[in-house]
């Protein structure tokens, strides 16, 4: 949007005597009305704080699952878990909750149910292995 804002608005000031002719006017006429109402809603949308959020959730996250899949590693190398992973998953169980603080408020159900599909669909459940319950102590 900035892009287009940066290019579409000083040109249809600078050159709107030129396209007043012919069929090219009412095209014109749009895009200057286009990049006008662009400049007057791009505040409320608030996109570069979204993008800003976003960014936080995705390397976030993504820190998160690597020190996971590392634990899950180490847990199934180990055969049980020892104290110190258990203290690696309870500062991993911390940081999730401080990232979903980020997340979003109300997010749309329908991309949620979609999402939960596809990490299903690639990481089935019954997939998983789990530690027998005495393996901490």
């Amino acid at each position: 949007m900035e892009i287009g804002l940066a290019i579409i608005t000083p040109g249809a000031i600078g050159s709107w005597a030129i396209w007043q002719i012919g069929l090219i006017q009412p095209f014109w006429t749009a895009i200057a009305a286009l990049a006008a109402l662009g400049a007057v809603v791009k505040p409320f949308l608030q996109w570069p704080e979204e993008i800003e959020r976003y960014s936080k959730l995705y390397a976030g996250y993504n820190d998160l699952y690597q020190d996971l899949d590392r634990l899950v590693a180490n847990i199934a190398l180990k055969g049980g878990v020892t104290p110190e992973m258990l203290t690696v998953f309870r500062s991993s169980q911390a940081r999730g909750r401080t990232l979903a603080i980020l997340d979003d408020p109300r997010p749309k159900e329908k991309l949620r149910k979609e999402c939960r599909k596809e990490v299903n669909k690639e990481k089935p459940l019954n997939n998983f292995w789990k530690p027998p319950k005495n393996a901490a102590g």
